[in-house]
């Protein structure tokens, strides 16, 4: 249908007759055809007091729900060589999971996502509770950690025990997130065997 700007409507979208470009109805660009209807807006909210009689209008009185707690992340970040050593430390015979990343990484990002979430379910289930530890170290603000510990590819894992030090070294992207899950549950059955035996 046309109107008086030049303007032929099609369900929703809008047609320039001479240009014959498509533009969304929805944009500022275009002029709303005639036939349209508008709804005037609400008049603006006004202040507590400022009703006539002194009163809150509706929409202030309204009860806002508390916020939720959100729990606090069991994957801890590792700034600096002493926060490093003293994780490891305080590991006693704990599996100790560390992602390195960067920022920037595209592959780090995805994958920061789920080893959040595979930690939140790893620290809660039954059959590793209080025996794996997650953290992560930022290579952009930690350089000289990185280079100590010759990190060459991101995103990497790896796992640490407090007597035999580095144990595992891998390089998993989000796809291949699995090798993890394996690789932690590898090593807690092996350590489960061990207690067993002695």
């Amino acid at each position: 249908m046309v109107n008086e700007t030049g303007f032929v409507g099609v369900g929703g979208w809008v047609r320039r007759e001479k240009k014959e470009e498509l533009v969304c109805a929805r944009t500022t660009r275009v002029v709303v055809p005639r036939m349209a209807v508008v709804t005037p807006l609400p008049p603006p909210p006004q202040h507590p007091g400022n009703n006539e009689d002194g009163s809150m209008s509706a929409w202030q009185s309204m009860q806002i729900p508390p916020a939720v707690k959100s729990t606090p992340s069991p994957v801890r970040a590792l700034h600096g060589e002493g926060e490093f050593l003293a994780a490891l430390a305080s590991a006693d015979d704990r599996l100790v999971v560390v992602k390195w990343y960067a920022p920037y990484c595209r592959s780090c990002k995805a994958l920061g996502v789920k080893f959040e979430k595979y930690a939140r379910e790893t620290v809660r289930a039954s059959w590793a509770k209080g025996r794996v530890l997650f953290f992560e170290v930022d290579i952009s603000e930690n350089k000289q950690l990185y280079r100590a510990h010759q990190v060459q590819y991101l995103p990497t894992i790896r796992f640490y025990k407090r007597d035999l030090g580095m144990v595992e070294d891998f390089t998993v992207g989000p796809s291949k997130f699995q090798i993890l899950k394996a690789k932690v549950t590898q090593w807690l059955d092996s350590s489960s065997s061990e207690d067993s035996e002695a």
